[in-house]
């Protein structure tokens, strides 16, 4: 049983991995961004996954949290800063990883390579008995050392099965009140990099929700639609966006903007909660680099690295 789960998370990591190579190769001038999005979740699909989460593209100043709507009709431009983030959960096992693309110019090399690096060292530090806030420390002398600042109010988190989020958080800054990271866990660790604060606040809503229990709704559609995502594990497990709410609906023959109305009546009832955008609060680009780790007693495996 143990070896079926290390199994589902090395598939789970793969076929994440592969998805992050597609949309590195689409990542370009022009190219839109609700196009990204639904190539790379629909590799992920077609490997016989599930989305972990919807693909996070958050472009220059935005750190985290968004994901184009049904209806985006956004497109990279030269000199912009992509964060392509995705995950595969594949048999309830979570794989998640990111990456930063430069469209069309090399400006921000150095940033890139910042959170790249520090991830890296991150990696190198990790294994059994090895505190959270230490990671941390060696992530933030490393971004720190090329004359950036990790975002100190963004962090790695330990994954589990249908759960994204689960136990242990990884700091990119050293904290001393932290856990002890164990053999067997599965970490997501994330290094974000800025040359601004290092500091990021919620601004608007980023089209990702996560579900967050049933309540008692009047609205027909909005109750079909809460019955629709209570009934999917995913769903109901893992954040979801706009997007596939409105795909899920069409289905009942239901409009676009009927089901994008019946999404924001159950965000008043409380049924379902956005994430925010996250947004570096001096307005500076952000740079994001992410493997999910196993943690064995020596050192640590890479899950999502081809």
């Amino acid at each position: 049983m143990e070896e079926d789960i290390f199994s589902r998370y090395r598939k789970a990591g793969q076929i994440t991995a592969r998805a992050l190579e597609i949309g590195k190769s689409r990542a370009r001038e022009g190219y839109s961004l609700l196009a990204l999005a639904e190539d790379i979740e629909s590799y992920i699909r077609k490997e016989g996954a599930f989305p972990a989460f919807p693909v996070n593209l958050s472009v220059d100043d935005a750190a985290a949290h968004f994901t184009p709507s049904s209806d985006c009709e956004l497109v990279l431009r030269r000199g912009q800063l992509v964060k392509i983030d995705c995950g595969a959960c594949y048999g309830g096992c979570i794989g998640d990883s990111a990456i930063t693309v430069e469209i069309g110019s090399n400006d921000q090399m150095a940033l890139i390579e910042s959170s790249r690096r520090a991830l890296n060292r991150a990696i190198q530090a990790m294994k059994a008995g090895i505190s959270a806030g230490e990671v941390g420390s060696v992530i933030e002398q490393e971004i720190s050392s090329m004359g950036f600042a990790p975002v100190e109010n963004l962090s790695g988190h330990e994954v589990a099965e249908y759960n994204l989020h689960a136990g242990i958080s990884v700091p990119n800054i050293a904290e001393r009140d932290s856990g002890i990271i164990r053999e067997g866990m599965f970490l997501a660790v994330e290094p974000f990099s800025t040359p601004g604060r290092g500091y990021v606040v919620e601004r608007e809503n980023g089209n990702i929700y996560h579900f967050a229990g049933k309540k008692n709704v009047h609205n027909e559609t909005a109750r079909a639609l809460m019955e629709d995502i209570a009934s999917s594990r995913e769903l109901s497990s893992l954040p979801f966006c706009e997007r596939w709410c409105v795909r899920i609906e069409e289905k009942r023959g239901t409009d676009r903007k009927t089901t994008q109305k019946a999404l924001k009546i159950l965000e008043r009832s409380g049924v379902v909660r956005n994430y925010p955008v996250l947004r570096e609060v001096t307005g500076s680009v952000v740079s994001q680099w992410e493997h999910t780790l196993l943690i064995k007693n020596e050192g640590c495996e890479v899950m999502t690295s081809l």
